[in-house]
């Protein structure tokens, strides 16, 4: 499966069925190996009704891409056939589609315990096989709001790269430039032991090869 630059990175679940289980961590691996070390990782949840962050995803894509830039990347999970990872403006809107009317957030809210209250929402990781993660809640956003709040997010990002970047948005969540009507919007550092983004991608694909 032949990697492209850029972000966000497309997780495509059926041409990861074809991998034997034995393999995945492999796999897993070699994919990220195709990239630079990103800052934090980020996946959004959504539901059907969702319809400023699903407008947001799809008429804003390339812009998520240009700023995410290898600071984070952006993961997204199709069932779809696809040649390759990366942002692709002609194959997004219907990978956006996939991601959020298959039930992938529904699995990953499950898993990490995010009620569905804070929908819709963006996870972020601060690595790949670690349990640290905050949540972003987007929920109640005009389209103009989200784009605000991820660029204001983007900015912290890049302007602090000495600190961890969770830590970074933790020690932020009280500030007004990350509240909406008022509401804080970002969560604390949430663990839960055992759950890491590897573990997701793992359960994920395993789920869809029994």
């Amino acid at each position: 499966m032949p990697l492209e630059d850029g972000r966000p990175l497309i997780i495509s679940v059926e041409v990861i069925n074809s991998i034997e289980r034995s393999a995945l961590k492999e796999w897993w691996d070699n994919l990220l190996s195709k990239y630079p070390k990103c800052r934090i990782y980020a996946i959004f949840l959504a539901l059907p009704s969702d319809n400023k962050t699903i407008e947001y995803l799809t008429k804003f894509g390339k812009e998520l891409d240009l700023i995410s830039g290898n600071d984070c990347m952006v993961i997204a999970f199709t069932d779809r056939q696809i040649k390759s990872c990366g942002f692709n403006e002609e194959t997004w809107d219907s990978i956006v589609n996939d991601n959020i009317q298959k039930g992938y957030s529904l699995k990953i809210s499950e898993i990490f315990k995010i009620p569905f209250s804070d929908f819709p929402c963006i996870v972020f990781f601060q690595d790949i096989n670690t349990p640290e993660h905050v949540v972003m809640t987007l929920r109640d956003m005009s389209v103009e709001d989200i784009i605000k709040n991820i660029r204001n997010m983007m900015d912290v990002i890049k302007a602090d790269e000495k600190h961890q970047p969770l830590l970074v948005l933790e020690s932020l969540r009280n500030h007004d430039r990350f509240k909406n009507k008022g509401r804080i919007i970002i969560s604390q550092i949430q663990i839960i032991l055992g759950k890491t983004l590897e573990a997701l991608i793992v359960t994920l694909i395993e789920s869809t090869l029994k």
